[in-house]
């Protein structure tokens, strides 16, 4: 497991001060995924990123999303 922020994103509303911290994990290859636990899977590419953009409408976890494509390039 790596993080992608460190220190955490400053999560800000009228209620609280909270900290966003984001980390990816990377699945073997040969590692066997039962599908009644696979949702969905998108490619690691600008189209699977993009596709997935689609499916998110969490601000927060589309940062996380993007902060990770940008890291990747």
């Amino acid at each position: 497991m790596a993080p992608l922020n460190a220190q955490g994103w400053a999560i800000n509303s009228s209620f609280s001060n909270q900290k966003l911290y984001s980390f990816v994990v990377q699945i073997q290859k040969h590692t066997t995924l039962l599908p009644e636990f696979v949702a969905a899977t998108y490619s690691t590419n600008s189209t699977g990123v993009y596709q997935l953009l689609q499916e998110v409408i969490c601000l927060q976890c589309r940062a996380v999303l993007l902060e990770w494509w940008l890291k990747q390039h």
